[in-house]
């Protein structure tokens, strides 16, 4: 089974004017018509009658499709509400019917715990669940209620139809596997008082320590998404990497990382008599809008794909589900459009260098794929 997962990925702002479906903006509005005059000769795509809500994936849509359950960072707000939460830099929203950008990508959860599901207020974020109810898509770290946000929501996955969304005490399949799913986010402080979003104090682990329980009990393999730390800083700090591992310890298998912009390292983390957990600790922006920094590069980030191997044991059928292997699609976001990068283009080379400098892999080390992707071998 293939689990494709992204950072961050921001429809809003100028993306959401390109698009067929936009909020009221005139301002941003004359600067698409801008961007438009100036290359589309070059960048055709960009053409009002052609950037539709499958342009924005670029050539990375194939593997998307090839996945049984992908998962991003939805790092924008889903409304046509209009009242700014007070104070914010950056409030970005698209508008609801954009939606279909991720269901054209076959996109089937999303994280809502991150600096940005507030923008536009309470009112925003009920209407941005209400748009992802309605497109059928799950989502967690947010929600109508406390209880959605803190989750664990539960997916069942199987290599022949889409995920389905189902209770933790709904009987299980021989044919799928049962995915817990958990997000997070410590910041921004002043979202803490919000009770439908899960802000978490690094100070305070009771309420993480709860739900990984609760989703090691009731699933065979548990995500957590978490949206942490500073933006542009190469390595996570002390306190996020003590975090981490505590998640694994408490049950975790995959870590979920986004926040920095850019791409943070890779840690396989050893646990006994099992094969290793993953911490992906900053998965980059894989698309947006935004001016690039030309030192962290959040301009390059990956398609992070994990291979599960799934055994059975022949006494009560209970599922063993480890991680096989980890592919790493390297990628660039340019002219509103996210594309996967050939292997001797200078960035892809960037990519792996980066990982390879900034990644804990114990004895591991990366592969070129047969697809050029970058290989990492973790269980036989």
């Amino acid at each position: 089974m293939l689990i494709n997962l992204a950072g961050d990925v921001m429809i809003g702002r100028l993306i959401d004017q390109l698009l067929p479906t936009s909020v009221h903006n005139p301002e941003e509005a004359k600067i698409v018509q801008q961007f438009r005059l100036s290359r589309t000769v070059r960048y055709p795509y960009l053409a009002k009658e052609r950037y539709n809500y499958s342009t924005i994936w670029g050539n990375t849509l194939s593997l998307w499709k090839e996945g049984n359950l992908n998962i991003i960072n939805l790092e924008t707000s889903v409304t046509t509400h209009d009242k700014l939460w007070p104070n914010k830099v950056f409030n970005y929203r698209t508008h609801p019917e954009n939606l279909n950008c991720l269901t054209s990508a076959h996109i089937h959860h999303v994280s809502l715990a991150n600096n940005h599901t507030l923008d536009f207020d309470v009112k925003g974020l009920e209407q941005t669940c209400e748009s992802l109810d309605q497109f059928d898509l799950s989502y967690v770290g947010a929600g109508k209620t406390r209880s959605h946000a803190l989750g664990p929501i539960y997916l069942d996955i199987s290599p022949s139809s889409k995920p389905v969304s189902v209770e933790a005490s709904t009987s299980r399949s021989s044919s799928s596997i049962r995915v817990g799913l958990i997000s997070a986010s410590d910041h921004p402080s002043d979202w803490s008082r919000v009770s439908s979003f899960h802000f978490f104090d690094y100070h305070d682990r009771s309420v993480l320590s709860s739900l990984i329980i609760t989703a090691r009990s009731n699933a065979d393999f548990v995500i957590c998404s978490i949206h942490w730390g500073p933006n542009y800083q190469w390595r996570p700090e002390r306190k996020i990497r003590e975090l981490a591992h505590w998640m694994i310890n408490e049950g975790v298998d995959v870590i979920h990382g986004h926040s920095s912009h850019h791409i943070q390292g890779i840690e396989l983390f050893p646990r006994q008599n099992r094969n290793p957990a993953l911490i992906i600790y900053g998965c980059g922006d894989f698309l947006d809008d935004y001016a690039i920094d030309e030192q962290y590069r959040n301009d390059l980030s990956a398609l992070f794909r994990l291979n599960l191997s799934i055994s059975t044991s022949e006494s009560d059928q209970s599922k063993f589900v480890s991680i096989h292997s980890l592919s790493i699609y390297p990628t660039r976001c340019s002219n509103f459009q996210v594309n996967r990068l050939d292997h001797d283009d200078a960035d892809w080379k960037w990519i792996k260098d980066k990982l390879t400098e900034l990644s804990d892999l114990h004895d591991k080390t990366w592969i070129v794929g047969e697809n050029h992707n970058l290989v990492l071998r973790i269980s036989s």
